[in-house]
């Protein structure tokens, strides 16, 4: 028999919290934001998310909003979707 794995979770109001939002506009949004990569909840479990993804989110979400500072003519879709496909190109070759 394998032990259980507990993964290290992270609820909607602490996920709203490092957005700067309130608990309910983040439920209330996060079918958008899933659409734009947002890891999706876990499942069974309402309202928890795997801390490790939600992190790995927020780090890319912080290159995508650097990158499109240091070019402010280019739109902020551009520069997340150049960033998710390369990102998504670095998975494929490490497979």
């Amino acid at each position: 028999m394998t032990p259980l794995t507990v993964l290290p979770i992270m609820e909607a109001a602490e996920i709203a919290s490092r957005l700067g939002w309130k608990r309910s506009s983040f439920l209330r949004k996060r079918v958008q934001l899933e659409a734009d990569g947002f890891p999706t909840m876990l499942p069974g479990r309402f309202g928890r998310w795997d801390r490790a993804a939600i992190d790995r989110w927020f780090r890319h979400h912080d290159e995508i909003k650097r990158l499109a500072a240091a070019n402010l003519n280019q739109p902020l879709r551009i520069a997340f979707d150049r960033a998710r496909l390369t990102e998504l190109f670095a998975q494929g070759a490490s497979a």
